[in-house]
């Protein structure tokens, strides 16, 4: 819709544009139902679909992976990547440290709504600028494939 006038119809280059969108996003199953027909997680993918097929080449993400399964959250984070690589520029806003851990370039730390701590993963995601945003609750590793830092939620059995 983003492209069409108030009276014009869907055309060949914006059908092109759909079908493009819901291949690069794994959801052609999806193109003849409504969106309250999806799940939670389908209307994540379709909705990342929608702002392909728009032409939007800056995307704001907000818990793009919410309601997927850990399968579909990595393949949406992956293509993400790859948009940026492309081009693309991208915010994604997640409280999943573990995927900021894998997929960020920089990344940001909010608390009471500023910011408490910003820079690469390296910088961001260890114990000295977490712990006094999240408290001690965390567990930190390094990724064996040397990706980055791991950052996962943790509590101790006593707590």
């Amino acid at each position: 819709y983003a492209h069409m006038g108030r009276w014009r119809g869907a055309g060949a280059e914006d059908h092109r544009a759909v079908a493009a969108a819901l291949l690069r996003t794994s959801t052609q199953d999806f193109a003849q139902l409504r969106l309250g027909e999806l799940s939670g997680g389908q209307r994540q993918r379709v909705l990342l679909a929608r702002a392909l097929a728009q032409g939007a080449r800056i995307l704001l993400l907000d818990e793009p992976t919410a309601s997927l399964d850990p399968r579909y959250q990595a393949e949406t984070l992956s293509l993400v990547r790859d948009l940026v690589t492309e081009g693309y520029a991208a915010l994604l806003i997640t409280h999943e440290l573990s995927w900021a851990s894998a997929f960020a370039t920089r990344v940001v730390v909010l608390r009471g709504g500023r910011v408490a701590v910003q820079g690469s993963p390296q910088e961001v995601l260890c114990r000295e600028a977490l712990e006094p945003v999240y408290g001690p609750h965390l567990w930190y590793g390094k990724d064996p494939r040397g990706a980055g830092p791991i950052v996962i939620p943790w509590l101790d059995s006593g707590s």
